[in-house]
């Protein structure tokens, strides 16, 4: 994984900065610890997503990550380093990925005065 992660680093990473920074992000802080020193075939749906569920992320942040696997298994078929198969990463599924996890508030009447006064 470490030399096909530095691969797509080279070749394929986004290039725009806000993109490139989270996967940057994603890539240092969560991927390479866990799955660095193993072999890309050894990513397979159910030790992914028993992974991801034992981390203490929000849901959309643990769909970011298996989002960013996916890109890894497609850019190791891309490369020919590995037989052009299913991404096993379709299989695996977060729960309330696309949920919030705090409700919006609205502001008062007085907490928008307040607001509208501070506007030039």
């Amino acid at each position: 994984m470490n030399t096909l992660i530095e691969q797509y680093r080279v070749e394929k990473m986004p290039k725009r900065i806000d993109t490139r920074r989270s996967y940057k992000v994603w890539l240092e802080n969560h991927i390479v610890p866990q799955w660095g020193e193993c072999i890309l075939t050894d990513l397979q749906a159910r030790r992914v997503e028993l992974w991801l569920t034992s981390l203490d992320l929000s849901p959309k942040s643990k769909a970011h990550i298996r989002g960013l696997l996916s890109v890894l298994w497609d850019f190791g078929m891309w490369s020919g380093s590995i037989p052009v198969q299913r991404n096993p990463m379709e299989l695996v599924t977060i729960k309330g990925s696309s949920k919030r996890t705090r409700q919006p508030r609205s502001l008062t009447v007085e907490e928008f005065q307040g607001f509208v006064r501070h506007l030039a």
